[in-house]
C-alpha cells in the first residue's frame, strides 16, 4: 500500500517543501488523507497557484484534528514572524487557514511582502 507521493516518512508529523507546485499540492493532499501522524508542513513560499493553495486549505479544513498548519507554524505557538519572507495572495491562502485553525497564535508579522489587497482580504 502506498504511503507516500510527496516522499514523507509514515510517522513524520512535519514536512517542508520547496518548488511546490499546484500538482504537488494534489500530491501532497493524498498524504495528508493516508499520513495520520502529519500535523504541520510548510508550503509557504512555493509555486502554488490559488487553486493549489485552496486545495491545500480544502483538505485541512476536511481534517480538522489533525492539520494545524500549512505554513510551518508549531501547534503551540502564540505568534510567528513572516517578515520579508517575499510571501504573496498564494501564501495569504495558506495564512488564513492558520489563522482559523490555530488559537494560540495571537501575534503575525507579515511586515515588506508581496501581499496585495486581494492577499489581504484572505
Amino acid at each position: 500500500q502506498i504511503k507516500s507521493l510527496c516522499g514523507i516518512a509514515e510517522d513524520a508529523t512535519s514536512a517542508h517543501f520547496c518548488h511546490l507546485t499546484s500538482v504537488d499540492a494534489i500530491l501532497l493532499a493524498f498524504d495528508f488523507r493516508v499520513n495520520a501522524s502529519l500535523r504541520v508542513i510548510n508550503a509557504l513560499h512555493n509555486k502554488l497557484t490559488d487553486e493549489g493553495a485552496k486545495k491545500l486549505v480544502q483538505v485541512g479544513e476536511s481534517k480538522p484534528n489533525q492539520i494545524k498548519s500549512l505554513c510551518g507554524i508549531a501547534v503551540d505557538a502564540t505568534s510567528a514572524a513572516f517578515s520579508s519572507r517575499g510571501l504573496t495572495s498564494v501564501d495569504a491562502i495558506l495564512l488564513a487557514f492558520d489563522l482559523r485553525v490555530n488559537a494560540s497564535l495571537t501575534s503575525l508579522d507579515l511586515r515588506y511582502n508581496r501581499i496585495d489587497d486581494e492577499g489581504a482580504e484572505h
